[in-house]
């Protein structure tokens, strides 16, 4: 909780260091990318990237930063769910800047970007115009447009010429790559990927794959600025360390259990109820009911998300197939004794669209969690069940219902 306080307290003096004025700038002005490691926070597992301004002659030392949004607005988090979220451009001095970053324990690498005068003046002239009040908030978007794509982007558009990457890459999918930041915490890795859809799975280009502050210092550090009639100059004059992190084994996510290990807890309770429900037919109808109505709930979000949200990686979501938003169907109508026959037809097509979704697994045409397959073996096992029953039952008031007749 302290930590927390003081953080807070850095970043309110940070952004509160400047007035709408900047400084001018001389021509020993330097421009540099800040890349900032990963925190220990969800919302900060992803690194960070400023643009600092370093002018001696001027005693101008300042980071432009794309990354500051406001949690206290209205409908913040519905906004975020559907990829609404404003972020805008702040200023403030490096030193506050870097000490926000040593209180996280997170270390700062800088890469001072090889400009010539006229694109300093260039560059300069774009970041107080973007830090206007009309024009510092814009539309946040995880994959292309966020802290680390802006100062690239700004970057580009100042150079006189054509910044080309190096070519020899390892090429990763988005979910790939998201998945290097999240290991550590397996739920926030299960939710990522229940929400992600299959195109999540395409393979991110060099242009795409700069989203990440890491990987953007890595293609920038071996990128070559291209003029025509002009030899070629590196982008990045030199690299160092502003900020080391210090080792420290503690960390703030401690998972009690992992998805999943909860996912074959449940499957194993569910061949219990199968081979004892018999007994414990309204403990049996109870676990249904949960299991059941919990998948057609997180269907109904993942539905949402990929049909209102704007982030780009949650189109063509097939982990519908598995929670299934019809499952409250089973879930309501397994009370009713005068529904059973539309139960049972229910069960029919829902092992179906199980089925789909382990060939779907299997084949990779979508990348599923692990933590998903037994609870798609869950679901599978308890509607079979469902059918064996549902064709028991119907079959004998078919012969009662014909000894009558």
């Amino acid at each position: 909780m302290k930590r927390t306080f003081i953080i807070l307290c850095v970043v309110i003096f940070a952004f509160k260091t400047f007035g709408q004025e900047l400084p001018n700038l001389s021509d020993s002005a330097q421009f540099s990318i800040l890349t900032c490691s990963p925190g220990e926070e969800i919302y900060s597992k992803f690194g960070h990237t400023g643009l600092r301004v370093y002018d001696k002659i001027n005693k101008i030392d300042i980071v432009f930063n794309y990354g500051i949004f406001d949690f206290s607005g209205d409908g913040f988090i519905f906004k975020f769910i559907k990829g609404e979220t404003d972020y805008m451009l702040g200023v403030c001095q490096t030193d506050v800047f870097l000490s926000q970053y040593w209180i996280e324990n997170r270390s700062i690498i800088e890469q001072v970007i090889n400009l010539t005068t006229k694109e300093k003046t260039h560059l300069y002239k774009e970041l107080k115009t973007n830090y206007l009040p009309e024009n510092r908030v814009y539309r946040y978007n995880f994959v292309y447009d966020n802290c680390a794509t802006r100062p690239l982007h700004k970057t580009m558009e100042s150079i006189d010429g054509v910044i080309q990457f190096h070519d020899n890459r390892i090429t990763k999918s988005f979910r790939t790559w998201v998945h290097e930041y999240t290991n550590d915490i397996s739920w926030t890795q299960f939710g990522i990927d229940l929400i992600f859809g299959k195109d999540a799975d395409a393979v991110a280009n060099q242009n795409e794959s700069v989203f990440l502050p890491d990987v953007l210092s890595d293609e920038l550090q071996s990128a070559v600025i291209i003029k025509k009639d002009c030899p070629n100059r590196k982008l990045i004059l030199l690299k160092r360390t502003l900020l080391e992190k210090q080792n420290n084994t503690e960390s703030i996510h401690k998972e009690i259990i992992k998805p999943l290990y909860l996912g074959i807890i449940l499957l194993v309770l569910g061949i219990l109820v199968t081979i004892y429900g018999g007994r414990l037919r309204k403990t049996r109808k109870i676990f249904d009911c949960i299991i059941f109505a919990t998948s057609a709930l997180t269907g109904v979000i993942i539905l949402f998300l990929m049909i209102f949200s704007a982030h780009p990686l949650l189109g063509n979501n097939f982990n519908l197939l598995w929670l299934n938003p019809l499952n409250f169907v089973p879930a309501l109508i397994m009370w009713n004794k005068n529904l059973r026959k539309l139960l049972f037809y229910y069960h029919i097509f829902n092992v179906l669209l199980l089925t789909t979704s382990l060939v779907i697994l299997a084949l990779g045409i979508q990348v599923l969690n692990m933590a998903s397959l037994p609870i798609i073996l869950l679901l599978l096992l308890r509607t079979i069940k469902a059918i064996d029953r549902g064709r028991q039952k119907l079959f004998k008031k078919h012969i009662l219902n014909k000894r009558r007749w």
